[in-house]
């Protein structure tokens, strides 16, 4: 419901029929939000925003699956873009407490847009914890409950909703085999996903391969590649189980069967080490911006992979 309204607000402010661009924009402001976030990160992290951060975030835009797959996952961009500016008004709590309650109800319109953002919303009780000098005080306690209240109040509003007017509870009757949470796929599925968040990365994703090499033994390096070799097998050979939408987009159309496999070859030995890659530096403990993003993505890829897998997730 909260895509329509985005839709229907955008109808109102430029005056347009109801239309291909009554999403489109919602979206544009979406990618918008991504790159101010993006930008935002860098300078907390960094206390300052260069050249370099900006030139990171250009290469983001040539990743192929925000080209290919941007017609389907339009409903998806903008509470990405949401879900990241809360983020940031979270950070900037730490100095005006006003942007918490701006942050959560951030976090709660994204919500609407689209319940995943509520998955990733997983990460504003470690900022709020970060905030507090990393301490589990009766401030922390309080800021999360409230976080917890809002949230959850505006699911229960969604769903009741969704209930009144479409008599649907959580999943329509005829998509509940389809939508079926399958421990015994999800293995699978979280494999699948990781082609996607290498190709998602484009040419960011080998910056990991390029920083492991030389810092790792050589034996260590090697190893990692053929692991992710071994699970690209797996994957190919038992990943087709027919249901979700896991396929390429145009991508597959433009490539043949031998070039998918070997791009799934690839991309499975460049995700091994990029985890490799952030284990190491999770093992120094300087970067409380790296254990955030691990945070929120793994929990994120975890819950998607119980459900229909989809690669625009």
């Amino acid at each position: 419901i909260g895509l329509s309204i985005c839709a229907s607000i955008t109808n109102i402010i430029f005056g347009l029929p109801v239309s291909y661009w009554s999403i489109r924009i919602p979206s544009l402001l979406g990618v918008i939000l991504i790159l101010y976030s993006f930008l935002s990160f860098n300078s907390y992290r960094n206390g300052k925003t260069g050249i370099l951060s900006s030139i990171w975030c250009s290469l983001v835009v040539l990743s192929p699956l925000i080209w290919i797959l941007s017609g389907r996952a339009t409903a998806d961009v903008l509470p990405l873009g949401l879900v990241c500016l809360s983020y940031i008004l979270c950070l900037k709590a730490k100095t005006k407490n006003k942007y918490y309650l701006l942050s959560f109800l951030v976090l709660a319109i994204a919500s609407l847009v689209k319940f995943h953002a509520a998955i990733m919303g997983i990460g504003i009780p470690y900022i709020i914890y970060l905030n507090n000098d990393s301490k589990l005080t009766k401030r922390f306690f309080k800021i999360v409950s409230l976080y917890c209240i809002i949230l959850l109040s505006t699911l229960i509003v969604y769903f009741v909703i969704i209930y009144k007017y479409f008599n649907i509870l959580f999943i329509a009757d005829h998509l509940k085999d389809t939508v079926r949470i399958s421990f015994v796929y999800s293995p699978i599925v979280f494999l699948s996903y990781s082609y996607f968040v290498v190709l998602l990365l484009g040419p960011i994703s080998f910056l990991s391969p390029i920083h492991l090499w030389g810092k790792v033994k050589s034996r260590t390096y090697i190893i990692t590649i053929i692991i992710g070799i071994l699970l690209s097998i797996i994957t190919i050979r038992y990943g087709e189980i027919g249901i979700g939408e896991m396929s390429y987009g145009m991508l597959g159309s433009m490539l043949n069967g031998k070039m998918i496999i070997a791009i799934k070859v690839v991309c499975s030995s460049i995700f091994i080490l990029l985890i490799l890659d952030i284990f190491i530096e999770l093992r120094k403990g300087v970067d409380p911006f790296l254990r955030l993003l691990s945070i929120i993505i793994i929990t994120y890829l975890i819950v998607c992979s119980l459900g229909r897998p989809a690669q625009r997730y």
